[in-house]
């Protein structure tokens, strides 16, 4: 498969199902969050454990993989309709933009040829270089989104007297 088209899915699909079901930009990121935690320290784990019930070592790409798309999917599946229509404008950046920091970590995940060309491609390389950039992004802009859409509870209500 054309790299640029992989490239496409790995950005677009985060992004489409996250505007089209209303997901919150906040919770995409966490799901992205815990994707990559879970990818990093739970995958050797988890290919040692697979791996004691089948004889084929080489599911530790697609483990990995797994894990970090997992969490993501789940997000997606079971907290639809977290944004009202209204303020989803708000939420569309941040979602973009983690999407984008998903997507970096997955091409370095792929198996080994899809991972070559994904790296070789223009917008490959440009995403491989700037991905502390896209997740930091991801970050503050997430770390905005939730200060400008938290709900004030205190202040001034009705006073008995």
């Amino acid at each position: 498969m054309d790299s640029y088209i992989i490239l496409a899915i790995l950005v677009g699909i985060p992004i489409v199902s996250a505007v089209l079901f209303r997901i919150s930009g906040i919770l995409l990121f966490v799901g992205a969050a815990t994707g990559i935690l879970l990818s990093q320290y739970i995958a050797e784990d988890t290919s040692i454990v697979l791996n004691s019930f089948t004889n084929n070592s080489s599911f530790d790409q697609y483990i990995k993989l797994g894990l970090l798309l997992l969490p993501v999917l789940l997000v997606i599946v079971f907290l639809r309709k977290t944004v009202s229509a209204g303020q989803l404008v708000l939420h569309i950046v941040p979602i973009v933009v983690t999407s984008a920091a998903l997507a970096t970590v997955a091409m370095h995940l792929m198996p080994g040829g899809v991972a070559y060309n994904l790296l070789q491609n223009p917008f490959g390389k440009t995403a491989n270089t700037s991905q502390n950039i896209l997740i930091s992004a991801s970050a503050l802009l997430t770390l905005i989104l939730a200060l400008l859409t938290a709900r004030h509870r205190g202040g001034r209500g009705k006073h008995h007297r």
